[in-house]
């Protein structure tokens, strides 16, 4: 699988995979997407500003996520470990429900430490709705560690994760 920037030729594909996953996570029960998030005009401007991203293989999109230093205002509060620093923050992770469960995710998350190791960042931040108990689970595996929790006036809190990033020296 290739982890690449998405272009605009395929944003009905990018647009049509998101759609899917609100539905599917609305079915279960888990409203921390609608209708109202993440919008048509909201995935448009991340293709735009290049950088949204997608995970895809022979045409294939798996999967999707925003990554850029666009932090919400409610994040000022959060306790973070490298305050000073210019953080990578993640959003709208997305995986095609037709693909989740197959480690697709897990690879978007490894490319996205690839990226902002490459680029000089030395953090990842993120959160999700504390009632998504999978994405939850997802981060703290893979290393994040839960910051706090952040308050957007939905029916429940959103969780911050963090990751501090350490550049791997080649051996030589």
């Amino acid at each position: 699988m290739k982890f690449r920037k998405a272009i605009k030729s395929e944003a009905n594909k990018i647009i049509d995979m998101y759609d899917a996953a609100v539905r599917q996570m609305n079915n279960k029960g888990l409203y921390q997407w609608d209708h109202n998030y993440p919008t048509k005009e909201i995935l448009l401007q991340d293709i735009d500003r290049q950088c949204l991203f997608v995970m895809e293989e022979d045409g294939q999109i798996y999967g999707a996520i925003v990554l850029d230093e666009f932090q919400d205002k409610e994040w000022d509060e959060v306790n973070w470990t490298l305050k000073s620093e210019p953080s990578l923050n993640v959003h709208r992770l997305v995986v095609h429900p037709d693909s989740q469960g197959k480690g697709v995710a897990k690879k978007i998350i490894a490319s996205s430490e690839e990226f902002a190791i490459d680029n000089g960042y030395k953090q990842i931040r993120l959160d999700t709705y504390s009632e998504n108990t999978g994405a939850m689970k997802l981060y703290l595996k893979l290393g994040f560690k839960e910051i706090g929790t952040v308050d957007f006036g939905r029916e429940k809190l959103f969780v911050c994760y963090e990751k501090l990033l350490v550049k791997q020296e080649s051996a030589g």
